[in-house]
């Protein structure tokens, strides 16, 4: 299915995933060695409350945008990836205008879901 995805140019082969999910490839065998190295106990973590959570900015933000494909569906508020492109696109306010979902992908990061978008 990735492969027919790629072949009609829905997604992007450069990306490292999918090249390996279409990849022919062989993974080397396990050995009782690799298996030793790989195993990991509860212990070995770190406490989630001493972990800090991954933080984008609005560059990010603005990155993760621009990459929608031109022609993307829009969401279940009408709102296409290609009304975002040119609103962030705006010299006078589109920095501006990246603060709101910086925030709120900050936030989902961090654990925390606003209770509006968890009712939907």
């Amino acid at each position: 299915m990735v492969a027919a995805q790629l072949d009609d140019g829905h997604l992007r082969s450069e990306n490292s995933v999918l090249r390996g999910l279409t990849s022919t490839a062989v993974i080397g065998r396990r050995s009782s060695q690799t298996a030793r190295n790989a195993t990991m106990r509860c212990s070995d973590l770190q406490s989630p409350d001493r972990c800090q959570p991954l933080h984008v900015d609005e560059f990010v933000v603005r990155n993760a945008i621009m990459s929608f494909p031109a022609g993307s569906a829009g969401g279940p508020d009408g709102l296409h990836p290609q009304h975002m492109k040119q609103l962030i696109s705006c010299r006078e306010s589109g920095l501006d205008i990246l603060t709101d979902p910086t925030a709120f992908a900050n936030t989902v990061l961090v654990g925390r879901c606003p209770k509006s978008v968890d009712a939907v």
